[in-house]
């Protein structure tokens, strides 16, 4: 079953965030889980969640806001995109 989250945070350097469901429940994500989008703080997704023994793990996140996307399909270039973003970002 698909839950429905915020992702929480995102760190392009390292490619891996968290996502926050409406119970405050969180899962951490690898960039390479993102269905063709780039993870931005805010953004909400629909992902699988699995468990290990570290904690949850979100695959598979779809966006479903897509009010801040940028899509791509190469993964080089979404992370390309991400860093570039983060640096404009960090600028303001």
């Amino acid at each position: 079953m698909k839950s429905t989250a915020r992702i929480s945070s995102f760190n392009v350097e390292r490619g891996f965030g968290f996502v926050t469901e409406p119970s405050n429940a969180r899962s951490w994500f690898h960039v390479t889980s993102c269905q063709n989008f780039i993870p931005q703080v805010n953004q909400i997704v629909e992902f699988d969640a699995t468990a290990n023994a570290k904690g949850r793990t979100a695959i598979n996140l779809v966006l479903i806001d897509s009010s801040a996307v940028v899509s791509v399909d190469d993964p080089v270039q979404m992370l390309l995109a991400a860093i570039k973003n983060a640096k404009v970002g960090s600028q303001s």
